[in-house]
């Protein structure tokens, strides 16, 4: 990835200077080790020749110092955070009617609030989160995050005793959006010590592919859990169960995440407010003005209003970051891979909210099942999305990056044409299972691709913040993808007379969304074939240098 990177920057120069020093150095500390191993007695020395040490001035990665239990432990905390970031988003969606009937609405508008208002905020607060991880420690920030996601899921289940009408449907919406807040600190966070713990090699292609898989699992988690507590329970005990798994995580994450002192962070580092102010204020009402179009129309002055304010604020927030010193968002993450890919992910992303959202409105509303019922149906999106994420770990060092992000594009799209184009009653095998299973291709190749792309290519010091800007971009193109297809929903049955016409117009938008995003994939692909890019994860000779790394661990372990 460094020698991707440095092919799109021009500094392929600068890295081989930097290579011959490294190599010069190394022949220093040969020579330096020899002449230790001469003043040894010959026990030490034999001990020495039997476990000698490849690279001399290379610090022990941070996973080798941790047992297979601490360190599987670990990696499943880590993978929570993913999980429970879908788990929340679906342990609305599934039951999200029958919470609306508690709280006195039905509007679509509204309903689809639920969901893109959580979304909405796990997307925007993303990179000010990962970027105070950076300054404050990565661990830190996860145990706060778990907090906050426990404390605001039971004041949002709350909202069940206010009175009935717009006063608890604002309620829920806002307690939602601002538990929302809380995976948005922990995801960032979370990959970044993935990135600081684990060098470029398979465990660390496995480790991300694994962070990966949760999330279709965790969409299907949520909304089982969700469903179930809905219909045969009382549905806020669907957020205070969450609320206390969060505190029982954050007590978790405190114990087993190795100390703070491997995070390395640099000194007279600074939190960038006033970018944060103008990013976070834009993003918030560019994707308000969208999603309360749905509810109220474009012919409100007010939404109209919102969306220029927004569009001011991020044009603002760029110029503002070209001239501070400290960057919430360094210019240096950004070239013309990173940007395309970063476009697609979007894209991709943003047509899978628009498909999840409109499945169960037609599973729900046109075909009259329950919420767990349908979230039965879903169990072909979570196994697909294992058999996906443990693919892209091996193809992601032997398929270059642009190819795999178009098959995920493809994914995307195949996907909701099938959900666009099924029958209202048609037999659940026939195009339903089939775009289950090939959706979660378009998740968890996209994913993993992208964010070990950024991890790669930026210092370890900014690991949170390459992490963050993933995650915002497919967060927030969740949310904002919901207010664009249910704005044209809204265009075409405003009175909800022809909802099945209603839903397929908005999963015909997401096709556009996600066709945009194959030909951007393609383009730069294609760019990246004939400049001689070959984009994987590492040479060939990095990658048999790790595989070999992992076969003599095993064996030490044996």
């Amino acid at each position: 990835m460094d020698r991707y990177g440095a092919a799109i920057d021009g500094d392929l120069d600068v890295n081989h200077d930097r290579y011959d020093q490294s190599r010069n150095q190394d022949d220093n500390n040969t020579q330096e080790a020899a002449n230790a191993r001469s003043s040894l007695e010959p026990s030490q020395s034999a001990d020495v020749e039997k476990h000698p040490r490849k690279h001399h001035d290379e610090p022990i990665p941070i996973y080798k110092t941790l047992s297979p239990l601490h360190e599987f432990v670990f990696v499943c905390l880590l993978c929570c955070t993913q999980l429970l970031t879908q788990a929340a988003l679906g342990q609305i969606l599934a039951p999200v009617h029958i919470i609306g009937d508690s709280l006195g609405t039905t509007n679509p508008g509204k309903l689809s609030w639920m969901i893109a208002g959580y979304s909405l905020t796990v997307g925007t607060f993303v990179l000010p989160a990962g970027r105070l991880g950076d300054i404050y420690g990565s661990k830190i920030m996860v145990i706060v995050g778990w907090a906050w996601l426990g404390f605001f899921s039971i004041i949002a289940g709350f909202s069940v005793y206010a009175p009935k009408g717009e006063g608890a449907v604002v309620m829920f919406c806002l307690f939602n959006g601002i538990r929302g807040i809380g995976p948005a600190i922990l995801l960032p966070n979370a990959l970044a010590i993935c990135g600081r713990v684990y060098p470029n090699g398979p465990r660390k292609d496995l480790v991300f592919s694994l962070f990966a898989m949760t999330a279709p699992s965790g969409a299907f988690v949520g909304g089982i859990f969700g469903g179930i507590f809905s219909q045969w329970a009382w549905w806020p005990w669907t957020l205070w169960s969450t609320g206390i798994a969060g505190f029982c995580l954050s007590f978790a994450c405190w114990l087993v995440i190795p100390g703070e002192k491997w995070e390395e962070i640099p000194k007279g580092q600074k939190f960038d407010h006033i970018g944060s102010l103008l990013g976070v204020s834009g993003l918030i009402l560019f994707n308000f003005a969208w999603n309360q179009a749905s509810v109220v129309t474009w012919d409100n002055g007010y939404v109209c209003a919102l969306l220029a304010v927004g569009v001011l604020l991020l044009v603002a927030f760029t110029f503002y970051e070209k001239h501070v010193e400290q960057p919430i968002l360094p210019p240096e993450i950004f070239n013309i891979g990173s940007v395309s890919m970063l476009s697609v992910v979007g894209l991709g992303w943003a047509s899978f909210g628009v498909f999840i959202y409109y499945i169960f409105q037609i599973m729900e509303i046109i075909r009259g099942r329950t919420p767990v019922q349908s979230c039965v149906q879903l169990i072909a999106l979570a196994v697909a999305g294992c058999v996906a994420a443990l693919s892209t770990s091996k193809l992601i060092r032997v398929v270059p990056a642009p190819w795999l992000m178009a098959v995920a594009a493809l994914a995307f799209m195949v996907g909701n044409i099938l959900i666009a184009t099924m029958g209202a009653h048609q037999i659940y095998w026939a195009e339903t299972f089939v775009a289950l299973i090939i959706m979660p291709f378009g998740m968890d190749i996209s994913f993993p691709a992208s964010a070990l792309i950024l991890s790669d290519m930026v210092p370890p010091h900014l690991q949170g913040t390459a992490a963050s800007l993933v995650n915002t971009v497919i967060n927030y193109s969740i949310s904002l993808g919901l207010g664009i297809a249910g704005t044209a929903e809204m265009e075409v049955d405003p009175n909800g007379l022809h909802e099945l016409h209603g839903y397929r117009i908005a999963l015909w938008v997401a096709v556009g969304m996600a066709g945009l995003a194959l030909a951007i994939a393609l383009a730069f692909a294609t760019y990246a074939q004939h400049i001689g890019l070959t984009i994987t994860e590492g040479t060939e000779e990095a990658r048999e240098e790790a595989e070999k790394e992992e076969e003599e661990e095993e064996q030490d372990m044996r």
